[in-house]
């Protein structure tokens, strides 16, 4: 009876102790570091279960990940139009708040913050895809990205890697405006290899790279199957082996005078790309918000270096950069 008695309170201490909710849909809520951090936990028992994000979160200096190579993320995570922040710094590949997925849908999520890596594979949503049929829909990436690797990174804006005959993704509605410091990059997907399978669709890239031997189109390199539909990006220096599938290259001045915003939109009837009226750029409208239209915080334009110029996604550019700037609070037509 003793026994039973202290199985019963050791129960009821650790049922207590799990600080995450959940809704009766059996969507796990997630607001806080520690919800993320308990989410992890609970995805390394049960991959296949469902969270949404209830406010932004900042995870600071918590490495966490969701997923691992032997338990894949499979479930549903909805960020509802929340940002995560993320800062990453380890030594090891694959670095992303999704670790690995299989068979997962990632949507409605803005990720920023930065990621440090002495390795490869790293992605500002996923860092690699092994298995089942996957979703990325509706997300942006803002993340900084860094590999001291020293080549063969294979380092993609949203995800670091696609691999396996049988493996599906699929990237819909969805921007880039990662900045990453590697030799080899891509605006979107790292690499793609063993006879997987991608769909990037209704997307746009305003990504930078810096030390770039060579930062591709939609993918680094390709061993498979890709398909690319109605997709944008600014800066690109090669297709690679992209097998006609790289995305259409485009200007500043495309993105400022709304055709792409219209491209993006494709004509359907649910407003998903508008035009924001402060960068002036296409947008996604999930992102955008009354009191903020670029839907990304912490633009303050009374610490913005004199003379330094930024493209019209607020991003900083070198002296050469060729488009429309803004110096100095003034827009301007560099050609």
């Amino acid at each position: 009876m003793k026994k039973t008695l202290l199985f019963l309170m050791a129960l009821v201490a650790s049922l207590s102790a799990w600080a995450i909710e959940q809704e009766g849909d059996g969507y796990y809520l997630i607001g806080s570091a520690t919800d993320w951090d308990e989410f992890a936990t609970i995805v390394a028992q049960t991959p296949a279960v469902n969270a949404k994000m209830t406010a932004d979160v900042n995870l600071g200096d918590d490495q966490t990940m969701i997923g691992t190579s032997s338990v894949p993320y499979q479930g549903v995570f909805d960020g509802l139009g929340h940002k995560l922040t993320i800062n990453y710094d380890v030594t090891e590949d694959y670095v992303a708040p999704f670790r690995f997925i299989s068979g997962a849908t990632i949507q409605n999520l803005y990720v920023d913050g930065n990621i440090s890596t002495t390795k490869g594979y790293a992605g500002g949503v996923v860092g690699n895809v092994p298995a089942g049929i996957n979703y990325i829909k509706q997300c942006l990436s803002t993340v900084a990205i860094i590999s001291t690797q020293g080549g063969r990174e294979w380092i993609g804006g949203f995800v670091g890697q696609c691999i396996g005959s049988g493996t599906i993704l699929n990237i819909d509605d969805c921007m880039c405006q990662a900045n990453i410091t590697a030799g080899w990059a891509a605006n979107f997907i790292g690499i793609m290899r063993d006879n997987g399978h991608t769909n990037v669709t209704n997307c746009l890239s305003t990504a930078t790279c810096t030390n770039a031997t060579q930062f591709n189109s939609i993918y680094h390199y390709i061993y498979g199957d890709g398909t690319t539909r109605n997709t944008y990006v600014v800066n690109c220096s090669g297709t690679s082996t992209d097998h006609g599938t790289a995305g259409t290259k485009v200007t500043d001045e495309q993105l400022a005078d709304g055709t792409i915003a219209t491209a993006l939109q494709a004509g359907r009837d649910e407003e998903v790309w508008v035009q924001d009226e402060t960068t002036g750029a296409p947008m996604l409208k999930i992102f955008l918000q009354d009191d903020n239209p670029s839907g990304i915080e912490d633009v303050n334009t009374a610490t913005a270096k004199s003379g330094q110029r930024y493209n019209i996604m607020g991003q900083p550019v070198a002296g050469d950069y060729k488009g429309i700037v803004i110096e100095d609070g003034k827009k301007r037509v560099i050609k």
